[in-house]
């Protein structure tokens, strides 16, 4: 059985875990450090002997912010890397997160499966078999309250995201993450596509080869993205009368414009040849938006809301 002693250290002495800003990057706000300052740390910080933070960064930080000579902490037996980990974890459970977030937490969560069966083997498989009907996977899922696909889409996001930041792309990074919080699925159909055509991600111009017929191609992408946007306006106007309904539909469509725009910018004189193989592609997110589009037009007749005929958004491409 693990001990647990409640006591007092120097905010100084304490070290954030690593694995909180890698998950939640978060910090105190204005309100918890002026409810600090005025009430103190009311739940003692979650530590290991080692004053490692488990659970309480938020806390601790705003301690420091606040001025406290002294903070409360309950310092637990825990010494397995693994263990403390979940822990960490386990112990933001009830906050609201993001989706990025959720991401992060199962692909560590995962991880964490992975390394603790290297280690230990078939054991930890039969004792896991034995007392759960569901795959791992669809156990840590269902932990976070997600599903395993929903946990798959926003894993391969969220990796996308690391890689480009890797590569230095941090304004397309940073687009994405904004389209997986808003629309998981979006975000997952813009990183499909990039992690299947890896060319077409932020190529360089040949100087010697911007060519007219270059500049015509970009021009049909962006009269066809000139086109989509009105439709998108179209929409978001004939529905004003339910915007707490339609409005997150509506943005999460125009961040996905205004992401594929900032690619098909970029592309080289390769895109003749490349753009026919992505206009399939294309042509299935538009069947995606304009079923999106049904099933808003559905919850709009059951609300009993008189609408006018919807626009008709496929984009057409052409060479």
């Amino acid at each position: 059985m693990t001990q647990t002693i409640t006591d007092q250290r120097r905010p100084n002495e304490l070290r954030p875990h690593p694995l909180n800003k890698e998950i939640y990057a978060d910090c105190a706000d204005t309100d918890l450090i002026e409810s600090i300052m005025t009430k103190g740390i009311l739940t003692p910080l979650l530590i290991t002997q080692d004053n490692l933070i488990i659970s309480g960064h938020r806390r601790w930080d705003a301690a420091i912010k606040a001025g406290l000579e002294y903070v409360p902490v309950i310092v637990s037996g825990i010494e397995d890397p693994l263990e403390i980990e979940e822990c960490l974890i386990e112990s933001n459970r009830q906050r609201v997160k993001t989706n990025e977030q959720l991401g992060r937490e199962y692909g560590r969560l995962k991880d964490i499966y992975n390394r603790k069966f290297s280690r230990q083997g078939q054991r930890l498989a039969s004792e896991i078999k034995g007392k759960e009907s569901l795959r791992p996977t669809h156990r840590l899922a269902a932990d976070l309250g997600i599903s395993k696909a929903t946990a798959h889409r926003l894993e391969t996001v969220v990796n996308h995201i690391d890689h480009l930041l890797a590569d230095g792309q941090t304004e397309i990074a940073n687009q994405l993450r904004q389209l997986l919080n808003s629309n998981v699925h979006a975000a997952f159909i813009t990183t499909k596509d990039d992690i299947e055509s890896p060319l077409m991600i932020n190529p360089p111009f040949p100087k010697d080869e911007k060519s007219a017929e270059h500049k015509r191609n970009v021009q049909i992408v962006q009269e066809a993205i000139d086109r989509a946007v009105w439709s998108i306006q179209s929409i978001d106007n004939l529905i004003s009368d339910s915007q707490d309904f339609a409005r997150p539909l509506a943005e999460a469509i125009s961040t996905l414009v205004s992401f594929h725009s900032k690619h098909f910018r970029r592309r080289d004189t390769r895109f003749k040849n490349l753009l026919a193989d992505n206009n399939a592609k294309l042509n299935d997110d538009n069947r995606l938006l304009r079923e999106e589009i049904a099933s808003l037009k559905r919850a709009l007749d059951a609300k009993r809301i008189a609408e006018p005929k919807l626009p008709n958004v496929m984009v057409e491409h052409s060479l």
